[in-house]
């Protein structure tokens, strides 16, 4: 990951130099049955370079099971 918005510590819980320094803490967010999942789409999406733009359930900062969506633009 080369940028994430100031928006993702609202949805997220998280501040965006942290998870540049360490994008597990976002990949730790989510349940863990959508990993792969989201595993496959980024390959896909670095392979082809194509959008990357899929929606998966995560655990939101106070604890709670909710959907989410993932989208990024590889370079």
């Amino acid at each position: 990951f080369y940028y994430f918005s100031a928006g993702v510590e609202k949805a997220h819980g998280l501040k965006p130099e942290a998870i540049l320094a360490d994008p597990n803490l976002l990949y730790n967010t989510l349940i863990p049955e959508d990993l792969l999942y989201v595993s496959q789409k980024q390959e896909e999406s670095a392979r082809t370079m194509s959008v990357f733009d899929v929606q998966v359930r995560e655990y939101s900062p106070e604890g709670n099971i909710r959907w989410t969506r993932l989208c990024s633009t590889p370079r």
